[in-house]
């Protein structure tokens, strides 16, 4: 479980070492373990609020260029 920064930062680096991984191999397990521990690390550092019904509603009209 990634705890701190420094750890986050760690395996950030090993991610990007990894990412061209063969499938079904040990490096494959440790990038999909390491990208699951990143995230959990960010959601639960940096969470990110769902919008209310009304700004769901209003982005999308602007969006769609039909907000008044």
């Amino acid at each position: 479980m990634i705890t701190t920064e420094d750890e986050y930062q760690q395996a950030l680096a090993e991610i990007r070492a990894l990412w061209d991984y063969e499938s079904d191999t040990p490096d494959a397990e440790r990038f999909g373990w390491l990208v699951d521990q990143a995230d959990a690390y960010e959601a639960d550092r940096w969470p990110i609020d769902l919008p209310s019904l009304e700004e769901a509603q209003r982005f999308r009209a602007e969006q769609e260029g039909t907000s008044s």
